[in-house]
């Protein structure tokens, strides 16, 4: 009978055998993926061939010049080692408090980078952001790429992040990106636009060569701080709305305009060397604060800009300079400016009305207003009538 037992069920064993070792391989091949190979193992051909993502078990996971193909949801710590692309059919989601830390590959040697052709959304909290940072301790400018968007015109949605230490943070073309509470220091530049859409809503911009650089793009940037970088922001024939934006401490421009469609409003521009330049281009500049700027407020030059009920107050040298008639200059407050506090260097007439000027008397204003242009057909500086008394609201 026992033997008769035995050889009945001996099939079964054997299957039940066959399953604990399928089971067995199959956890083996896993942690061998999570544990990672040595650099030393690893080619270049092989990574290029499998195109594997790399899991570590407790939400933790590592990559190697590859290519995502299927969605994933990163969530603790995140480590790439060169190049990691985000197919075009492919959504990664981030957690909040996620870590992402770029190395440079041993196998091939190029910037660590990602690069975004699908959808990317970053899931993060005002007390839990996602950071993206080199894999020093102290990250420094350029230890690695940034994330690079290509032709990717779905619903990228960045919320609550910080990058640290990258060449360029944030470089898109052709894309279109939302982005809600970005923290970008210690970069060269922070965002970088090429004929791409852009809302950019509470940012913290920080020690960079550029914080915001824009070509054939539409850009909206409301609420938040570009502060101690090179050059604040930089737009190329591009739309661009800025509004509830300080803009202080920039060692060459807070905002430069080049043949663009703008609207500023709410603004401040302080501590710069130049506050704002425009060239070109058409819109206006209402309710902002040009102040403290060591060399000029605001300069247009070619530009059809209205400049309405901003305050101009204690620049270190002018208020406004102005190369042509074709801009307007009316219900703004000048103040304790230490230079003049309207340049006129063209030989058109410029129209400026109903500004108040510091005082009623039209000798102290004029003391403050400068014709550069001296000749017969020198252009003027239209200023009659004038407000009366101070406004009582500034911004």
């Amino acid at each position: 009978m026992r033997a008769l037992f035995s050889i009945k069920t001996y099939p079964y064993t054997v299957f039940t055998c066959l399953l604990v070792l399928v089971f067995y391989c199959f956890t083996y091949s896993d942690t061998v993926l999570a544990a990672g190979l040595s650099d030393s193992t690893k080619t270049a051909d092989s990574l290029s061939a499998s195109k594997l993502r790399m899991v570590v078990r407790q939400g933790d996971f590592s990559y190697e010049n590859a290519t995502l193909v299927e969605d994933v949801t990163w969530r603790g710590t995140v480590v790439i080692r060169g190049a990691l692309v985000i197919s075009p059919q492919t959504t990664v989601r981030i957690e909040s408090g996620t870590v992402i830390r770029f190395y440079k590959s041993a196998i091939l040697r190029q910037a660590p980078r990602m690069v975004i052709m699908g959808r990317l959304q970053c899931n993060g909290k005002p007390d839990k952001p996602v950071v993206f940072r080199s894999g020093n301790n102290d990250a420094a400018k350029g230890d690695w790429g940034g994330l690079l968007f290509v032709a990717t015109e779905k619903r990228n949605q960045m919320d609550h992040f910080r990058i640290e230490g990258a060449e360029t943070a944030i470089e898109a073309h052709y894309s279109h990106l939302t982005i809600n509470g970005a923290n970008i220091r210690s970069s060269g530049t922070g965002i970088l636009l090429h004929d791409s859409v852009l809302n950019l809503l509470n940012i913290d911009m920080n020690g960079l060569d550029t914080a915001l650089e824009a070509h054939n793009s539409e850009v909206d940037l409301r609420d938040g701080t570009v502060i101690n970088n090179y050059r604040g922001i930089v737009a190329k024939t591009s739309t661009i709305a800025v509004t509830s934006v300080v803009v202080s401490g920039s060692k060459l421009q807070g905002l430069v305009i080049d043949e663009c469609r703008i609207r500023i409003g709410s603004c401040e521009f302080s501590g710069n060397t130049f506050g704002v330049s425009v060239t070109g281009g058409e819109g206006q500049i209402f309710w902002s604060r040009f102040v403290n700027n060591s060399e000029l407020g605001l300069e247009l030059t070619g530009a059809r800009i209205k400049v309405t009920n901003s305050l101009f107050t204690e620049n270190q040298r002018d208020g406004i300079k102005v190369n042509d008639s074709r801009s307007l200059i009316f219900g703004n407050s000048f103040i304790k400016n230490g230079g003049y506090n309207l340049i006129n260097s063209s030989k058109d007439n410029i129209i400026a009305v109903q500004n108040w000027w510091n005082s009623t008397e039209e000798s102290v204003i004029t003391e403050k207003i400068a014709e550069t242009v001296k000749n017969s057909q020198s252009g003027k500086v239209v200023i009659s009538p004038w407000l009366i008394q101070k406004p009582s609201l500034l911004p």
